[in-house]
């Protein structure tokens, strides 16, 4: 099962079998435990949201949330220095290239300077990170997103409009 292996984070019951752990981590990539950080990018402000995956439920409980702009709380320092964070880039809808460029700046994952792109060019979604990409790494896919929407539509648009 090689060629089905997929990232992510696993809670593997004690005394699990080889087998028992191969199915686990094959079965759809979907991590079953850890921890995620949520940059949420949004018209009126800008947070970080720690939030950990419950095994027992699925679904993910937020333990701390704050503005980009606050000082960072103790359990987000905390996670951001274990190496099984997962991180995370969520955009809202109306947000500008330059909110959104300004606000990339002050999450400490990320590393480098961008240009403002041009407004409309970046799709509002949730965007993957990992500590050490770039600002302008981001924006490319999340240009490349906005192409991607733009072309689908364009090409499944009624004929003959103008």
């Amino acid at each position: 099962k090689t060629q089905a292996l997929k990232a992510g984070s696993y809670l593997v019951p004690e005394r699990a079998s080889m087998a028992e752990i191969t199915d686990i981590v094959t079965k759809g990539g979907a991590s079953t435990c850890g921890t995620e950080v949520v940059y949420r990018i949004g018209i009126t402000r800008a947070t970080a949201e720690v939030r950990e995956l419950d095994p027992a439920t699925g679904r993910y409980v937020e333990r701390v949330q704050f503005n980009l702009d606050e000082e960072e709380p103790e359990d987000y320092t905390r996670v951001r220095a274990a190496s099984d964070t997962r991180y995370r880039v969520a955009l809202a809808e109306g947000v500008t290239s330059w909110q959104v460029v300004e606000e990339l700046k002050q999450i400490d994952a990320l590393e480098g300077e961008a240009e403002v792109p041009a407004e409309g060019s970046l799709a509002p979604d949730s965007y993957e990170i990992v500590p050490g990409d770039t600002l302008a790494s981001v924006i490319e896919r999340m240009q490349a997103a906005q192409e991607r929407i733009l072309a689908e539509a364009w090409a499944n648009r009624v004929e003959g409009l103008p």
